[in-house]
C-alpha cells in the first residue's frame, strides 16, 4: 500500500476508478415528497479517503506555520465550534456597546457553498499561498458520481456523471 501511495504522490495522479463517489440519499423526515427533504451522502472509495486523511496533516501544519488560517475562522479548526464563533461574537458586541458604539450584525447562511466552489479559483488561491496544487488538481478533476436508490445502483456510464464544480463532500 506504502508503494501505491508513494507513486500516486510521486506522479501526482489518482487513477479515474479511484475519483468516482457513489452518492446515497438519504431523507430528512419520514416521507419525503421533494428532494429538499433529502440530504445526498457522498460515499467515497476507501482507498481516496484514506490517501485525503493523510495528506491532510501536511496541509494542516503548513497553513499554521504560515499563519494562513485567520483566528477569527472556527468552522474546520480541532477545538474550534459554533460556541466558539459565538462567543467571539458576543464579546465584540458587548465591548462595542459598552464603548456606546452601535453595532450592527449581518448573518449570510452560504447554502450548498461546497457544492458550488469553482475548483480553478480555489486551486489559483491556493497556488497563491504557495501551495503545490498538482495532485490538488488532480484529486478535484475528472470526478465523477452516480446515484444510488433504493438500493438500486446506476452503474458508471450509464447515469455516472462528471462533476465540474465543488468539492467531494467530507474531502
Amino acid at each position: 500500500m506504502t508503494s501505491k501511495f508513494n507513486s500516486i504522490t510521486n506522479e501526482g495522479c489518482l487513477p479515474i476508478g479511484l475519483k468516482i463517489s457513489r452518492i446515497v440519499v438519504v431523507p430528512k423526515t419520514n416521507n419525503p415528497t421533494s428532494p429538499s427533504e433529502t440530504r445526498p451522502n457522498c460515499i467515497q472509495p476507501n482507498y481516496t479517503k484514506l490517501y485525503e486523511k493523510c495528506s491532510l496533516p501536511q496541509l494542516t501544519q503548513y497553513t499554521k506555520e504560515n499563519m494562513l488560517v485567520s483566528i477569527s475562522q472556527f468552522g474546520f479548526r480541532k477545538r474550534h465550534s459554533t460556541v466558539h464563533a459565538l462567543l467571539a461574537i458576543s464579546k465584540f458586541i458587548y465591548n462595542a456597546l459598552d464603548k456606546n458604539h452601535i453595532v450592527i450584525l449581518v448573518s449570510l447562511d452560504f447554502e450548498k457553498a461546497f457544492d458550488t466552489v469553482p475548483r480553478d479559483i480555489l486551486t489559483e488561491k491556493l497556488r497563491w499561498y504557495g501551495i503545490d496544487c498538482d495532485i490538488l488538481n488532480n484529486l478535484l478533476n475528472e470526478r465523477f458520481q452516480y446515484v444510488e436508490t433504493d438500493s438500486e445502483f446506476r452503474k458508471r456510464g450509464s447515469n455516472t456523471k462528471e462533476t465540474t464544480r465543488g468539492i467531494v463532500q467530507r474531502s
